[in-house]
């Protein structure tokens, strides 16, 4: 048919700030009609629609919107209710606040709600302080030393070697920032589910901080440990009041005089890492949960780019604490 009708989409994008000031309006209108129900939690032992009834019925709840967190019972559970229905926190939207009568809230979803969600400078902040952080480490090995110099040769740089360093600390911070992006891009593409590159990219982006402590305690340890002879003077004389340089028999002897044994801190070390990677799959879990809710996948297949970062990441720490560093007296 020439000059038949074509296809196109009606859809109207409204940006983020009118969003959230529409959804602040219609949060206050079920709160001011007395109509938003707020609870401690809603745990449910088993799978049980009839709980979930028993509850509304409580508070003579009819049409009900249902909002938490990560809560597989109770979205299961209220499935089977034809006129009330769970949504996730995230999901929180003003077309059914408006469209159920009553809203009822966890103290978890609140928390959430109020909390800022994760935006992008803050998932670049959360991968920076993990790549600043592995950068400490690496600076702290035999050979930084001997690149920066054969890298300053090259560009030129002063004795000072001032921007050997900073392409050093660009380099690191690129590297962390494009294997984390790398693995949220094949996360987005085992999902299936349509889910946003950078939303997925800010949800995830807390993995980066267990890893980044983890590692942080587990090498400073290593510091207090090793310097820990005379750091007691530090807390009497904070001025360094009438002090004299060390002599390097001194600082040797220091460092040799360990207030545990190396086997001790190694140990510990490794319960550290240990501890920092069963934190991070755990948020890689909650996390997972809040981003791939409604998906039919297997979140377990979903995420393992993600597991498989958080085990780089921590395999890499646990080689640097590994290797002979250069330690400051």
């Amino acid at each position: 048919v020439a000059f038949g009708p074509r296809p196109r989409s009606y859809d109207i994008k409204v940006n983020k700030r009118i969003r959230r000031e529409a959804l602040r309006c219609a949060l206050s209108r079920r709160q001011q009609e007395g109509h938003l129900v707020v609870l401690e939690d809603f745990e449910l032992a088993a799978i049980k629609t009839r709980s979930v009834v028993d509850v509304l019925s409580t508070f003579e709840a009819a049409k009900a919107l249902i909002v938490d967190g990560p809560n597989d019972n109770l979205a299961k559970s209220a499935n089977n209710l034809e006129a009330s229905h769970f949504l996730m926190v995230e999901q929180l939207n003003v077309y059914d606040v408006l469209k159920h009568d009553t809203l009822m809230l966890t103290r978890r979803a609140i928390e959430a709600i109020e909390g800022a969600r994760p935006h992008r400078d803050e998932a670049w902040f959360m991968l920076g302080l993990l790549a600043l952080t592995a950068l400490h480490g690496i600076t702290m090995m035999p050979f930084w030393e001997t690149w920066m110099l054969r890298l300053a040769r090259v560009i030129g740089d002063s004795a000072q070697l001032l921007g050997s360093f900073t392409i050093g600390m660009m380099v690191c911070l690129a590297a962390v920032g494009s294997l984390y992006a790398a693995m949220v891009a094949l996360t987005c593409k085992l999902s299936g589910a349509g889910i946003a590159y950078w939303r997925c990219f800010s949800t995830l982006a807390f993995v980066a901080l267990p890893l980044a402590f983890a590692y942080h305690l587990a090498h400073n340890l290593n510091h207090l440990i090793r310097e820990s002879v005379g750091v007691s003077t530090v807390f009497t004389n904070p001025l360094g009041i009438g002090t004299l340089p060390l002599s390097m028999e001194e600082k040797h002897q220091r460092h040799l005089e360990m207030l545990l044994s190396p086997a001790v801190l190694h140990a510990l070390q490794a319960a550290l890492m240990i501890a920092g990677f069963i934190i991070a799959v755990q948020t890689i879990r909650a996390r997972g949960a809040v981003l791939l809710q409604g998906s039919k996948r297997n979140p377990g297949v979903i995420l393992i780019p993600m597991l498989l970062f958080a085990l780089i990441m921590t395999g890499f720490h646990a080689w640097m604490l590994m290797q002979p560093m250069i330690m400051r007296m």
